[in-house]
């Protein structure tokens, strides 16, 4: 049963990853970030004593990375 343990504890960590998505508004970019964190709370919660709130480890930061939306104009080749 390991395996149906470990597909629970992803979809566990899957919910809790959107929780914090939808807590800071939907603001995207932090994917990583709250995938980590969601599973620090995860396993902190599985493996902490019953009745003791399971205090989270600070998340791991993502590396940050320029993304721009702009494209290049489009360029039209031939004669004039």
């Amino acid at each position: 049963m390991a395996a149906r343990d470990e597909i629970t504890n992803r979809d566990a960590v899957a919910r809790r990853a959107y929780e914090l998505f939808l807590s800071r508004g939907g603001e995207h970019g932090h994917d990583q970030e709250d995938w980590y964190r969601a599973e620090q709370e995860v396993s902190g919660a599985a493996n902490s004593d019953v009745g003791s709130p399971a205090e989270p480890e600070p998340a791991m930061a993502a590396p940050r990375r320029a993304v721009s939306a702009k494209t290049p104009r489009p360029r039209v080749a031939g004669k004039k």
